[in-house]
């Protein structure tokens, strides 16, 4: 996943990716998920925030992709 150093500069690639490319990304951010949870279930995760972080991207992406498909 891409790391982004600031919240506007996510949600403004999020906003100006396709239905298709959006869907891809949050299976991507789910993959990713799986895995941090997989490894803090385990005591190899140092940073347990990312867990939350990953969370509200999909959040955010599900969001972005309800507005982009209610607005066809």
């Amino acid at each position: 996943m891409k790391e982004f150093k600031h919240k506007k500069e996510m949600l403004t690639s999020f906003r100006s990716m396709g239905a298709d490319e959006l869907a891809n990304t949050i299976e991507d951010y789910t993959k990713e998920l799986q895995q941090l949870q997989f490894k803090n279930k385990s005591g190899q995760l140092e940073d347990s925030a990312l867990i939350r972080k990953t969370k509200r991207n999909i959040a955010r992406l599900h969001t972005i992709l309800k507005d982009k498909q209610t607005a066809l």
